[in-house]
């Protein structure tokens, strides 16, 4: 399951229109896993260079997109860290494809 970037909030979170990807993306994990299917989500994305990259409020380091929204599917949609790989070197839909 392929879940593209869209943007974070200022303290590192999915924006709102990517949390929906994300829901949609764990409700298909979880029915396919529930059905014996193998499932990995990939979260695409290292941001955009078009403007600086959100700081974690608590670490105070940088969050990519990919990290974002992987710790978005962990936290709070229970979604296991082995069941996702961020795709982070990205900045843009374009380089996604590579």
């Amino acid at each position: 399951i392929v879940v593209p970037g869209g943007g974070l909030t200022l303290d590192g979170r999915p924006t709102a229109w990517v949390q929906r990807r994300l829901r949609e993306a764990a409700k298909l994990y979880n029915e396919l896993s529930a059905a014996g299917a193998h499932i990995v989500i990939v979260t695409l994305s290292g941001g955009t260079p078009h403007k600086p990259m959100p700081v974690d409020p608590r670490s105070g380091f940088q969050v990519g997109e990919a990290e974002g929204n992987a710790r978005f599917l962990i936290r709070e949609l229970s979604i296991p860290a082995e069941a996702i790989i961020e795709e982070n070197m990205s900045l843009d839909a374009i380089g996604n494809a590579f």
